[in-house]
Order: C-alpha cells, then sequence, then structure tokens
C-alpha cells in the first residue's frame, strides 16, 4: 500500500513578495530575485506534492476498486454455496422420509 503521502511533509509556506515599484538599486534588484527563485522553488514543491497525493488517491482507489470486486466475488460464490446446500438439504429431507415410508410398509 502507498504510504508516502504519510510520510511526506508539506511544503514550507510560501514567502510573501513585497510589494516594491522598479528596483532602484542592485540591492534591491537582487532581493527581488531572490524572492522570485524562492516563489518558484514553493510552487514546484507544491505541484510535486499535489502529483504524489493525486498519484497516491488513484493507487488507493485501484486498491479499494479490486477489493471491492474480490468481495462481490466471493459473496457470489457464497451465495451458490449456500443455495447448493439448501437444495441438497431439501433433497436429502424428501429422499429420507421417502424412504422411511417404503422401510416401514415393507
Amino acid at each position: 500500500m502507498p504510504a508516502s503521502s504519510w510520510e511526506t511533509t508539506p511544503p514550507t509556506p510560501c514567502p510573501v513578495p513585497e510589494e516594491t515599484p522598479t528596483p532602484s538599486t542592485p540591492a534591491e534588484a537582487k532581493q527581488l530575485l531572490v524572492q522570485l527563485f524562492q516563489l518558484q522553488a514553493w510552487q514546484e514543491q507544491l505541484q510535486a506534492s499535489f502529483q504524489m497525493t493525486q498519484h497516491d488517491q488513484c493507487a488507493w482507489a485501484h486498491m479499494f476498486g479490486r477489493y471491492a470486486d474480490k468481495l462481490f466475488n466471493q459473496h457470489v460464490i457464497d451465495q451458490a454455496w449456500i443455495q447448493e446446500l439448501n437444495a441438497a438439504h431439501t433433497n436429502k429431507q424428501r429422499t429420507g422420509a421417502g424412504d422411511q415410508n417404503q422401510l416401514s410398509k415393507a
């Protein structure tokens, strides 16, 4: 069973970009680039987390479907077996009663 969804940690919170006009100094430009790369890395991490979650959900749904099919098939087999046992029991009661009557007449 896939356990990766339980082992993954949620992505770190997205750093909030500051609303600044066009950078006026190289330091501001550098800071904006750092924020841009942080946001990009955060988005990639979040996207990977979503893909893993979706994959896990599909895997669980597939396994649940297989399990439900097995349960249904077992139920059908059990019902057929019950009908067969009931029929054999009914036949035994009918033939058993008839045999006793024939033996008592003889």
